[in-house]
């Protein structure tokens, strides 16, 4: 046989072979191929669904995180006006106090000079009353001063 016919009966085979099996060599690529890119989807997707999941669940917390941001700033506004009320209450009536102790003195300087008057207004008192009701005024006024 000549090279010629070799080849011919060469293709003849493979074509019968190719005949006889159902996919072709190229056929079975394609298939292979095609599975392995199916698979590599499958696996993508399910990378895709677990991305897009997380991501889901960060936009959730992000949006929360938010929220908690928001709710403390108005709770550090309402403690600012709250002190801020404090400190204007504390300056408006945080003289009382003090304003009371000056309404004292004068209240007792009055009731002081009321006793000198009405010692003054006895006349020939015994020496030793008259001592006693000045040793007592001068307690009265020790006890104003402090």
């Amino acid at each position: 046989m000549s090279k010629k016919e070799e080849k011919e009966t060469k293709n003849s085979k493979t074509s019968q072979a190719d005949s006889n099996n159902p996919l072709s060599e190229q056929q079975k690529k394609v298939k292979h191929y095609s599975e392995k890119k199916v698979t590599e989807n499958l696996g993508k997707d399910k990378q895709t669904t677990e991305s897009e999941e997380k991501i889901v669940g960060l936009k959730k917390e992000l949006e929360d995180l938010k929220e908690k941001n928001l709710r403390l700033l108005a709770e550090l506004k309402n403690q600012e006006k709250n002190h801020r009320v404090a400190i204007t209450e504390a300056i408006k009536y945080g003289n009382e106090r003090l304003i009371q102790q000056f309404l004292f003195f004068p209240d007792n300087y009055e009731r002081a000079l009321q006793v000198v008057q009405q010692i003054e207004q006895e006349p020939n008192q015994d020496p030793k009353l008259l001592q006693k009701k000045i040793k007592d005024l001068l307690e009265g006024l020790r006890m104003i001063l402090m």
